[in-house]
């Protein structure tokens, strides 16, 4: 489910409206309907439970209770605090301020996202990440007239599996070929399948800034990579 949250910070409130809580910032407040026991954020390249009463969330905040779970998906407002009654509150507008001319203000318009999606409770990180992934990054649609084609019905240029490997980055490079990162998101060794679908015959292993390691097993559009916990692996193809 989607909530979109419009704040008018001039306007006062309809009387039929929720208001937001206002304390150094608008807040809004999400009430689950079970006991959490277990509260868990992302950060980059990495998943954690979190037992601090305020604390940031990359892309999404999860709550745990014995046999469910929420997860908490949004759109850029990372900072999170947990009320006493048990409900999460996210700070989605500040005051901001002016460094040059010393003003200080409101926002005049503002909408933030949030996406709720239930489960039951045992939810992989990598999942957590795709889904995050997918909700402030869709896919861009090019619509044309109806065709006949010689592709499969749906295919990928670069996928990887399993859910636990997740590619962090691809790119073209300016001298030729192509960047790939892979990292390991549910913090246990892995051997995972990179599958490619574009013009690379060769791969070698790079560190971060391009400088080779060694060479890599692409056969046949497939690259085996090792994955040790939370570990990212670069990989130059051409």
């Amino acid at each position: 489910m989607e909530v979109v949250s419009r704040v008018l910070a001039q306007v006062p409130p309809h009387p039929d409206a929720s208001p937001a809580d206002i304390n150094e910032g608008y807040w809004i407040s999400l009430a689950p309907g079970f006991p959490v026991t277990k509260v868990l954020r992302d950060f980059p390249f990495g998943v954690e439970e979190t037992t601090q009463p305020a604390f940031q969330g990359l892309t999404f905040v999860d709550l745990i209770g014995q046999d469910r779970g929420l997860l908490v998906l949004h759109a850029g407002t990372q900072y999170f605090r947990r009320e006493a009654s048990g409900a999460l509150s996210n700070l989605i507008m500040r005051e901001w301020e002016s460094f040059f001319t010393k003003e200080f203000g409101w926002p005049v318009y503002a909408e933030y996202r949030h996406a709720l999606l239930p489960h039951d409770g045992r939810l992989g990180h990598g999942d957590r990440l795709k889904a995050a992934a997918e909700f402030v990054r869709p896919p861009v649609c090019l619509l044309q007239e109806p065709r006949r084609g010689d592709l499969p019905p749906f295919q990928s240029f670069l996928g990887v599996s399993p859910g636990s490997a997740r590619i962090s980055a691809f790119r073209r490079k300016r001298e030729g070929g192509y960047e790939l990162r892979v990292v390991e998101a549910e913090g246990r060794r892995t051997e995972a399948t990179v599958s490619i679908r574009l013009p690379a015959a060769k791969a070698v292993e790079t560190d971060l800034i391009g400088n080779k390691l060694g060479e890599a097993r692409l056969r046949s559009g497939q690259l085996a990579v090792s994955l040790e916990p939370w570990k990212i692996r670069t990989f130059h193809l051409e």
